[in-house]
């Protein structure tokens, strides 16, 4: 008897539990929400630490900015770096793999929902990291997509649906032996000769290692007499396993005139190794040049002018003088 009364009451704390676990989703109107036709999303990314077997849960919220009622598709995909091109930070895998993936990992409490204008939605994003998972950095993302109902022609005359998509990036490193292995790979300039500022600096850096990495530093920049004329700071910058990140720094400055050395010096982001590089560029205001150098010649012809005029009366006064005195 007492049995049955404990799995009762085991039952009923079950069916109790089991609607906060099912049912976590909310949503909750805002006040005074503006129609800016969009629906922001937060947090736009986690940068987790986490176990092999670990599970845990995390939230986001979509708040609806559309002016209407609108409904929404949740997704889940890679990420990762690029090896290649520098430029793109990040790169959406679609329906293919990432190398360093975790949308396998990401459940989503939802796949669809939709909200009124005003409403704000928070949905659950369960992670459960595999035992089997390797040492470092796996990347996956949350996309939150609207599918505006309105149809609209294109230039070619076939009607299209306008998809808009915001996600939130999941960066979740499994502890355990980890390699931190990245260096300065190129630092440059857009060109080497300058009308005027500013001067656009690019810093290439490639991460050879298993987890992400911050670098940071600094460019100094001198003149012809070595004199520093700049010093700009390079913030940490977030550069994913196995892949280059390109950062463009830019000295803000109009008035430079001749030749310039600039120099990097970059924190790796670990170990306090520092590695440097350096180069030159010129910066010579041709247009200004020229109407200063037009200017001056003027002037010059001008004094060569009075110079001669002034000679010429000289002469002509003194053939007078000889001819009264002859």
């Amino acid at each position: 008897m007492k049995i049955k009364t404990f799995n009762k009451i085991c039952l009923f704390f079950v069916c109790l539990a089991l609607p906060l676990s099912v049912f976590a989703s909310r949503t909750e109107m805002q006040n005074n929400v503006p129609n800016r036709g969009d629906f922001p999303m937060g947090p736009t990314s986690f940068d987790l630490k986490v176990q092999r077997g670990e599970s845990l849960t995390e939230t986001l919220e979509i708040t609806n900015r559309s002016g209407k009622e609108q409904s929404y598709n949740v997704e889940v995909e890679d990420f990762e770096g690029s090896t290649t091109d520098p430029t793109q930070a990040s790169n959406l895998k679609g329906s293919m793999a990432g190398k360093y993936g975790a949308k396998s990992w990401l459940t989503p409490e939802v796949n669809n929902f939709s909200l009124q204008h005003g409403e704000r939605f928070f949905m659950e994003v369960k992670i459960q990291v595999p035992m089997s998972a390797d040492f470092g950095d796996h990347y996956g993302a949350v996309l939150v997509s609207s599918l505006d109902p309105s149809q609209v022609k294109s230039s070619s005359g076939v009607n299209v649906m306008i998809t808009s998509r915001v996600g939130s990036l999941f960066l979740l490193r499994v502890e355990g032996p980890i390699v931190e292995k990245g260096s300065l790979e190129s630092f440059t300039t857009n060109k080497s000769f300058y009308e005027k500022g500013p001067i656009d600096f690019q810093v290439i850096y490639k991460n050879e290692g298993t987890v992400r990495l911050l670098p940071s530093g600094a460019i100094t920049v001198k003149n012809l007499l070595g004199q520093t004329t700049e010093k700009i700071q390079i913030e940490n910058f977030k550069v994913l396993r196995d892949s280059q990140r390109l950062n463009n720094i830019v000295l803000n400055k109009k008035n430079l005139f001749g030749r310039y050395t600039a120099t990097v010096a970059l924190d790796r982001g670990y170990g306090n190794i520092v590695d440097t590089k350096s180069i030159t560029f010129w910066v010579f205001p041709v247009k200004e040049s020229v109407a200063v150098v037009v200017l001056l010649v003027f002037i010059l012809f001008f004094i060569l002018m009075l110079i001669r005029k002034k000679k010429h009366n000289r002469n002509k006064g003194k053939l007078k003088r000889e001819k009264k005195n002859g």
